[in-house]
């Protein structure tokens, strides 16, 4: 009988634990469980996993060398750490201009809101651009071997006819209670990012019209070319012997 492997998941956030911990009771997920933490103290023993991953963390966070080592004290001697962080390129693109430029205006403020209260919080006054670049040589610094650098790119097109109508209704569904339910976060971060009130409320109202118009009318779903690309790096590294914690 082969020996059943355990997942650990760790996130700062308490209140993203519970609702991580109810999704895993809810699929019946029993080697997967959820711990409060942080990449630079986690709450597991030195030597302790098998592979240990990051996935859109350093980027968004001062002291990354310190996050690597403290990876890399969690992992097994001959263990793996990886990181997974944001690459530049891809985009978004719906068929209505105006939406378009919205969102760009949208996803900027947005951004823009967000870093000043990661910045605030983390005490981080200067951002490093293109930061995902950096990372080997954080990985060969902390001592980690065979390092490797690897990416993926995560493409979607609205009308792509391997999906099902029903299947791209259920998510558009869902894309529109998600959109609702965060009109108020979403308006907040939009003005505080430099986005107009008028804007934000045109964009509010014209990207759900065109959601429940999708919904509504399905067929159009196969006449819709909306695209979403997004790009990341995977960066790899081992644990050996000589340098293990």
């Amino acid at each position: 009988m082969t020996k059943k492997g355990q997942v650990i998941g760790i996130d700062p956030d308490v209140r993203l634990v519970r609702e991580a911990e109810k999704i895993c009771r809810k699929e019946h997920l029993s080697n997967v469980r959820f711990k409060v933490g942080n990449v630079w103290r986690i709450p597991l023993d030195t030597n302790y996993a098998d592979l240990v991953v990051s996935h859109i963390v350093l980027s968004n966070i001062p002291r990354q060398f310190d996050a690597v080592l403290e990876m890399k004290r969690v992992a097994k001697v001959d263990g793996r750490v990886a990181v997974i962080d944001p690459a530049k390129g891809g985009g978004q693109y719906f068929p209505d201009e105006r939406l378009n430029g919205l969102f760009e205006k949208f996803h900027k403020a947005f951004g823009t809101a967000i870093d000043k209260g990661w910045r605030q919080k983390f005490d981080m006054p200067a951002y490093v651009e293109n930061y995902h670049l950096r990372i080997p040589q954080l990985f060969l610094k902390a001592g980690l071997a065979d390092v490797s650098l690897n990416g993926y790119l995560s493409t979607f097109l609205l009308c792509d006819t391997r999906r099902s109508n029903k299947e791209m209704k259920a998510y558009l569904q869902a894309r529109l209670r998600l959109w609702r339910k965060l009109e108020k976060r979403n308006k907040k971060c939009a003005l505080m990012g430099g986005m107009n009130e008028e804007e934000f409320q045109e964009l509010f109202l014209r990207y759900s019209n065109y959601l429940e118009d999708l919904v509504a009318h399905p067929r159009k779903i196969k006449q819709t070319p909306e695209v979403a690309v997004v790009s990341r790096v995977i960066v790899c590294g081992t644990k050996g012997r000589s340098t293990s914690c």
